[in-house]
């Protein structure tokens, strides 16, 4: 999955939501084009699966993370992308 995102180098984190999680969801610094929207809905598809089916323990950032799929901005795509650093 990291690879489909271009991710296969980044360091994996520790924890599963940053702590500025609320920040990122309250603020929308700028609308996404509509291949950003995209790519932020796979991210949280994949996400939403892996969770679904061996992860429970990001189903509170991913239930945050959903909330914005129709119109994230970029914060929440970093947050996405925090996420699958965890996995």
């Amino acid at each position: 999955m990291l690879e489909r995102f271009g991710m296969q180098d980044w360091k994996p984190c520790k924890t599963t939501a940053p702590l500025y999680l609320k920040k990122y969801c309250r603020s929308a610094v700028e609308i996404l084009s509509e291949e950003f929207t995209q790519r932020y809905q796979s991210i949280i598809g994949s996400v939403m699966y892996d969770m679904i089916t061996t992860r429970p323990d990001i189903a509170f950032v991913l239930s945050e993370l959903s909330k914005y799929v129709s119109k994230p901005d970029k914060n929440h795509v970093v947050a996405g992308k925090w996420v699958l650093r965890c996995l």
